[in-house]
């Protein structure tokens, strides 16, 4: 006996407000706080601005299966330490990268400014999305940028 397939032959059109509110509404309902779900739909809106569909709503599904998972913390707040005059360090405790890397862009690029040149690491976190979106805010105030991730431990 052969296997049924099924096919998805009907697409669906979102504007970007309305991809943003389908992401938010399920990220907030799944037990995202509004800030964390906020910062994610955000950015997988900007995915599928982007034509980056693989970056986009694709994600929400895996942002809340690792949610349930307890793989990332649904609201933790980053705490920041200062290590030196270029450098800034963000504690993410377990949540999603953009919460962390949102709240740390002022004192970064302020250090930068200062500086010429710094460095910001995010430490416990977990980093989902495609890194263009954490390099654009740099490089729409006129600086050169360079973002990087770990690899998942094999």
């Amino acid at each position: 006996m052969l296997k049924e397939e099924t096919t998805m032959t009907n697409t669906v059109n979102l504007t970007l407000p309305e991809a943003y509110q389908l992401a938010y509404r399920a990220l907030h309902s799944n037990g995202f706080s509004a800030r964390h779900a906020d910062a994610v739909a955000k950015n997988v809106a900007a995915g599928e601005r982007d034509g980056c569909h693989s970056h986009g709503l694709y994600r929400v599904l895996g942002c809340v299966r690792s949610l349930h998972a307890s793989k990332v913390m649904a609201d933790a707040e980053p705490t920041f330490t200062d290590s030196a005059p270029a450098i800034l360090r963000v504690d993410a405790h377990g949540a999603f990268s953009l919460v962390a890397y949102q709240a740390a862009l002022p004192a970064f690029i302020a250090k930068v400014r200062h500086c010429g040149i710094a460095a910001l690491a995010i430490n416990h976190c977990v980093h989902f999305s495609a890194l263009w979106a954490d390099i654009e805010p740099l490089i729409e105030q006129g600086l050169v940028a360079l973002a990087c991730t770990q690899a998942m431990p094999g």
